[in-house]
């Protein structure tokens, strides 16, 4: 599990990379299992965290090359916001995405996916604060974002989930 860290003075910490945070270096990983595994984005007084890659985050400028694996019932979670108006996001269960998520910013990053499984893995976003709205949950299997080039051959993506969190009660939106 991959905690961001709480603050009493801002906004909450991201969670990156439940089971393995991929950060400008080269992941090779063949016959891999990722299950079970959260990217938990921590709380704050100015907002929540966002979770990213509940199994997988690879980032920055990763290249990564998994054959053979599966990915299942990863998350990715979004901290619930205190008096922060909209709640935090979360992306691909394997990493933002539930499973996998693959940032591209600032420089471009490779992903190669083959002959495997993303399966029932989960995006959640955080609930909006007093009449906010909530954070999206988006990209529950793969998340691949600008400025990123993926390869997906021979591979199963199915039975993955995202979950919008919820306004929040109060002034604004119901």
């Amino acid at each position: 599990m991959a905690q961001g860290g709480n603050t009493s003075a801002g906004v909450g910490g991201a969670g990156l990379g439940g089971g393995i945070q991929n950060d400008g270096s080269t992941l090779t990983m063949t016959g891999g299992i990722l299950a079970g595994n959260q990217a938990i984005g921590g709380t704050g007084s100015k907002g929540g965290g966002y979770g990213s890659g509940g199994g997988l985050d690879s980032s920055r400028s990763s290249t990564a090359v998994i054959v053979g694996s599966i990915f299942t019932e990863n998350e990715a979670i979004a901290a619930t916001v205190g008096p922060k108006p909209t709640g935090a996001s979360a992306w691909a269960a394997p990493s933002t995405s539930g499973s996998t998520r693959l940032r591209g910013s600032p420089t471009i990053r490779h992903w190669t996916l083959t002959g495997s499984v993303v399966f029932a893995n989960a995006a959640v976003g955080g609930n909006g604060g007093p009449g906010g709205n909530g954070g999206l949950g988006e990209d529950g299997g793969i998340a691949v974002q600008a400025g990123s080039t993926d390869t997906v051959n021979l591979s199963t993506i199915r039975v993955n989930d995202t979950v919008d969190g919820q306004s929040g009660k109060g002034v604004g939106r119901k």
